[in-house]
């Protein structure tokens, strides 16, 4: 309601002052709200992707990233508007009076409109920024889930509305003028047909809107379709909301809130990369960050012209066992507050989103967090589960989703490790299953860059210490002790010792020949990766500590930070630090796609850390 109230005072608020400066001061001026909006929708997608890749992951900057969608919008706008106003001011320096009557009235009319398109403009480009799961913290929630909460509802529907709707209207009105006065080949109606609501339901999010709200197209990719039904839309959709997991039907409405009769599921395979996770180390998704763009189609197939509709989804299907890459589960979302995370360490999470899409529609693209992967292409070659008990076979036998491996390794150059070359705490051996620090510890009032959880584990961060900041574990009082890291749940922690005189030495045949980009991996039995969060180094001169589980390192390119290792040193250590599934059994250590050791018997992760 504050936020509804703060619009509808902002558009009186324009529509007065235009009022008071005449009727052609106020038309001219409508006319260039008008084309500002134009361009400001026309320029927002490439902006907003264009902020969005180039935001850092960390630092003062990051936070361009969460809010590019805003940023993509608001700046184009405001630019435009004053470029126009300003050529406008050269062309008609003079104003043209009317009597009185007029100006008031036909000042007021054009200043409404102009109102409602900038407020419309504003409400929307708020909605992007992130401050939670309603618009900055005021309330406002266009979308949300269904009041039918307590019978297994949880779809999402139109939700809260503005006393006046500007944000609405300026989406409407842009969306109709792409296909008439602002006709373009890719108008805002079939990419964007309901701007107003982008925002919000990708902000519906765990933890009350503050897991990202946005991904980098860098970091997400198309792995294929599937069908759940007859392809042409005939099945009713009771026979397609069930599965053999869950013995009740789902309830599931529309956008609109109305149930839909028949139709046919299109689910979308795709995967987050290692960039994606949050800062827990996890990728999460939520239901108001997945989108089906669909478009209405006549009988031959043919698009009829009209604005295409978003449809939420019915269900996620992703890992379920971190222990078990072929162990997937469907999880529905019918309940307010579902959140689908990922389980283990793995570098990159395969899912698939589930929609159910009403006969007379054709699925036209996936929306990841307003990331857009096109899949129109796929929809007439799609694999086809004529009812969804076949679909539950795959997800039962670990056949729906293929989990993502390193192809093509290269292990000419491979080192064979023996098992005394394997430890826990140890910190002689090449790879330790451990998350403490090793011998060394500080005090947690010189935890420098790092986030400490109640229990004084590192969560996140980073610093560096002078060695005389940093000493033996056991001289520290227990109360005052940083001297382990924290590992997000189902995952342990694997360090490998990439120093000089380690076999798995960066300066090895296969280190030395590394790109700058050659991420660092260790990957399992089954092939998945795990990709390095962090590291430890330590030489005479210094101490430090990098530890991000949700920004993983991208090869010696994110190794600045530290001096270089060179042989002619004996003094230098590093320590890459890796989140590895528990349950697993570990299996080798890869620069890029070439092997740097594999462990004669892979070792199984099950030991405890605290």
């Amino acid at each position: 309601m504050k936020f509804s109230i703060l619009c509808s005072v902002l558009v009186l608020l324009i529509a007065y002052m235009w009022s008071i400066r005449g009727f052609f001061s106020s038309f001219l001026h409508m006319v260039c709200v008008i084309v500002a909006g134009a361009v400001a929708f026309g320029l927002w997608e490439p902006v907003s992707l264009f902020l969005l890749d180039w935001s850092p992951p960390k630092g003062i900057l990051a936070s361009v990233g969460g809010n590019a969608w805003a940023i993509g919008l608001a700046v184009p706008f405001v630019v435009a508007l004053l470029i126009t106003r300003v050529a406008m001011d050269k062309i008609a320096p003079a104003n043209v009076h009317q009597t009185p009557l007029v100006d008031y009235i036909g000042g007021g009319a054009c200043g409404l409109v102009s109102g409602i398109l900038t407020v419309g403009v504003l409400a929307i480009s708020l909605g992007s920024v992130r401050l939670g799961d309603s618009t900055v913290g005021l309330g406002y929630k266009p979308i949300w889930y269904t009041q039918e909460r307590a019978t297994g509802g949880g779809s999402l529907v139109y939700n809260d509305r503005l006393l006046i709707p500007a944000d609405m209207l300026t989406a409407r009105l842009y969306s109709h003028l792409s296909l008439a006065a602002f006709y373009s080949s890719e108008p805002l109606a079939k990419w964007h047909p309901e701007p107003h609501i982008e925002g919000p339901a990708a902000q519906i999010t765990y933890n009350s809107g503050s897991a990202k709200n946005t991904i980098k197209p860098r970091e997400l990719s198309l792995t294929g379709v599937y069908i759940v039904g007859s392809p042409d839309g005939t099945t009713p959709a009771s026979q397609l909301l069930t599965d053999a997991f869950i013995p009740t039907p789902q309830k599931y409405v529309d956008i609109n809130g109305e149930p839909v009769s028949q139709g046919m599921i299109f689910a979308v395979k795709f995967e987050m990369a290692a960039g994606a996770k949050e800062t827990t180390g996890q990728h999460m998704i939520s239901p108001g960050q997945l989108r089906l763009l669909v478009q209405p189609v006549d009988e031959q197939g043919n698009w009829t012209g009209e604005p295409s509709k978003n449809i939420f989804p019915l269900a996620v299907i992703s890992q379920g066992d971190s222990a078990d890459a072929d162990s997937y589960g469907r999880w529905r979302f019918e309940a307010e507050g579902v959140h689908v995370s990922s389980v283990g360490g793995g570098s990159s999470t395969p899912m698939a989103a589930e929609f159910l899409v009403p006969r007379g529609y054709r699925p036209l693209a996936l929306y990841v967090k307003n990331t857009r992967l096109e899949v129109a292409d796929l929809v007439d070659d799609a694999p086809r589960f004529p009812a969804p008990g076949m679909r539950d076979g795959q997800i039962r036998a670990g056949t729906i989703l293929k989990g993502a491996e390193i192809a093509d390794l290269d292990r000419s150059r491979a080192v064979i490790l023996e098992p005394d070359q394997v430890g826990g705490r140890s910190t002689s051996t090449v790879v330790s299953v451990t998350n403490r620090l090793g011998r060394e510890a500080f005090q947690s009032s010189a935890k420098r860059g790092l986030l400490l959880d109640d229990e004084k584990r590192i969560v996140s961060g980073d610093g560096k210490w002078l060695p005389a900041e940093v000493g033996n574990s056991r001289e520290i009082s227990q109360k005052l002790k940083v001297d382990r890291f924290a590992t997000p749940d189902g995952t342990m922690m694997v360090q490998v010792d990439v120093s000089v005189g380690s076999v798995a030495s960066l300066l090895g045949p296969v280190g030395a020949e590394a790109g700058p980009n050659d991420p660092f991996y260790l990957f399992d039995t089954a092939g998945t990766p795990y990709q390095a969060v962090g590291y430890i180094y330590k030489d005479r001169e210094q101490y430090a500590i990098y530890y991000y589980p949700g920004d993983p390192l991208n090869g010696t390119s994110d190794l600045s930070g530290v001096p270089s290792l060179t042989a002619v040193r004996d003094d230098q250590t590093l320590k890459l630090l890796f989140l590895v599934s528990r349950g697993v059994s570990l299996k080798g250590f890869a620069i890029g796609n070439s092997v740097v050791f594999e462990l004669k018997e892979p070792r199984l992760l099950n030991d405890r850390q605290d």
